[in-house]
């Protein structure tokens, strides 16, 4: 690996892991602002959730992001910030992956269910349908009936507020059938219960009655006595309702009274009375209707101020245009920032890519000069050697032709020492990347097939053992060695692994002949105290 690579890797492989350690720890800290969301912690400020949108806008997975931008629509909705609330719901719905198989249903039913909480108390109730359908349809694809179930019933009073019995009623058959499959037939009954005004209304009386008293026989919502749980006291008047159309006017009034005397918020106040005044009016009793009609009007008047000033602080945060004007420079702000961060960024990438690539490019170049520079001088030099050798070894004394020979040995030695390679492998790593070069395999192939080797094959295990084992060639073809002709072509043979046997049929000569080499080589490199047998063993150490 070229040495100018390193530094890019290294700083490529810092950012990695930088950018890996940052992710967990935003991922941690979502999580724990999640925690504190299901601990049902009211949130104060939105700073948390809104430095964990503007990271997992653009890292990590959907269900991550979706979840970041839920939670900071529920720190708005602490804040009592509706319209900032909605938004963020919104953005996550959007960043939610429905085509994932990995998709968090469960999350994305939880803000639809927000979502739809939220339009029903700003009375946006078509919106409220619309994500309460969405809430019920996750919660199939998680196959949580209960949820599911919950959802679809929830509907139920924005269908009221609608006037829409019809859808009243399906709902809560529907509903009903189900909770009774799965055994609860308490919540079965209750479910039934918003059937009973309209009911009353299209004068079907006897589906009302037995509705009724399925409800008041199975909900578990009453006592011994016929009393109802504390909040249900409504009930009294649609059961007041039920008697008044049928004519009981006796227990007409005994309900409405009960609800009168129980129920003591403004909402049960005004059914009563309102009750009252119509029972009355029927019985023809025009003081106690106009007593009942005027307190049912007190009532309403207190019930909508009570709305008039919640819709009034609902409206007001809803169209604080300044406010949100400012919010949304600063988006747009942020998003432009946002931009031309991401186009420096990608800038920055593209430059420091085409940096590597062309020091990548002139550094392949460099090498492969180099290469043919050093496969070059070991030609020269074996064949430089081979020369002496032959000089040597037919006892030619020719001091001209020797000086001049190893002048270019000479060299081509200082010029391959500054060659940038170097013999690093060990024993076991230089024999397998030895075998495994195409001219070892064809020199092998000659050895296999015992066949004797030609001129060009010999120069060849020349080469074979000058590039991938220099010091040991030196050694050998050093003049103090002394090695005739065939005992320089069996070391050579002998060092790149073969037997005795192969190289007697690679050089043409007998197998005791070889033998009387290598004894010859023994006591020519090695002192005195070793055996034939370790000659191959003692040529391996010298790399």
């Amino acid at each position: 690996m070229n040495q100018r690579t390193i530094p890019l890797i290294l700083i490529l492989t810092a950012l990695l892991t930088a950018c890996s350690a940052r992710y967990n720890r935003m991922q941690h800290d979502l999580h724990v602002l999640s925690e504190k969301n299901q601990a049902d912690t009211v949130f104060t400020s939105t700073a948390e959730a809104q430095r964990l949108v503007r990271y997992f806008r653009h890292h990590g997975t959907p269900n991550e992001r979706m979840l970041a931008h839920y939670l900071l629509g529920r720190a708005y909705s602490d804040m009592h910030d509706a319209p900032m609330a909605i938004e963020c719901f919104k953005d996550a719905i959007e960043a939610a992956d429905t085509t994932s198989e990995d998709c968090d249903y469960r999350q994305l039913g939880i803000v639809n269910i927000q979502m739809a909480n939220l339009f029903y108390h700003q009375n946006l109730l078509s919106e409220m349908i619309l994500h309460a359908n969405a809430a019920e349809h996750c919660a199939m694809m998680i196959k949580d009936t209960l949820l599911s179930l919950t959802m679809a019933a929830q509907k139920v009073s924005a269908y009221s507020r609608l006037n829409m019995p019809d859808s009243i009623i399906a709902i809560g058959q529907r509903v009903s059938r189900m909770y009774k499959k799965l055994g609860r037939s308490d919540l079965s009954a209750i479910a039934l219960c918003s059937s009973i005004d309209p009911y009353v209304e299209r004068g079907e009386y006897e589906k009302a009655k037995s509705y009724m008293d399925i409800y008041e026989s199975e909900s578990r919502r009453f006592d011994g006595k016929g009393n109802i749980e504390k909040g249900c006291e409504i009930y009294y008047y649609t059961k007041g309702k039920y008697y008044l159309a049928i004519h009981q006017y006796d227990s007409a009034e005994y309900w409405f009274r009960k609800e009168l005397r129980e129920g003591r918020d403004f909402s049960n106040q005004n059914a009563a009375s309102r009750g009252l005044a119509q029972l009355f009016r029927e019985c023809h009793e025009p003081d106690s209707a106009a007593k009942y009609a005027l307190y049912s009007y007190e009532m309403n008047d207190s019930m909508y101020a009570q709305m008039a000033t919640r819709d009034v602080k609902q409206m007001q945060s809803l169209y604080d245009y300044s406010h949100y004007a400012k919010i949304a420079q600063k988006k747009a702000l942020e998003a432009h920032m946002q931009e031309r961060r991401l186009w420096i960024a990608c800038i920055g990438i593209f430059v420091v890519a085409l940096i590597a690539y062309i020091i990548y490019s002139l550094d392949k170049k460099r090498r492969e000069r180099l290469i043919k520079e050093y496969e070059e001088s070991v030609k020269q030099l074996g064949t430089a050697n081979y020369m002496l050798v032959q000089l040597r070894d037919k006892e030619i004394r020719s001091e001209d032709v020797i000086r001049r020979l190893e002048a270019i040995v000479s060299e081509q030695k200082e010029k391959i020492s500054r060659l940038p390679f170097r013999q690093l492998d060990s024993i076991g790593s230089m024999k397998e990347k030895i075998m495994s070069s195409s001219s070892y395999r064809t020199i092998a192939t000659c050895a296999q097939r015992g066949k004797e080797l030609s001129d060009e094959e010999k120069a060849l295990v020349r080469e074979i053992v000058i590039s991938q084992i220099p010091k040991f060639y030196e050694y050998i073809s050093s003049v103090e060695a002394e090695l005739s002709m065939l005992e320089y072509q069996v070391c050579l043979l002998t060092r790149l692994y073969f037997k005795p046997l192969e190289i007697s049929n690679m050089l043409g000569i007998s197998q005791p002949y070889v033998t009387k080499m290598r004894n010859s080589i023994l006591q020519k490199l090695f002192n005195e105290g070793h055996s034939v047998r370790e000659l191959d063993e003692l040529l391996q150490r010298i790399c």
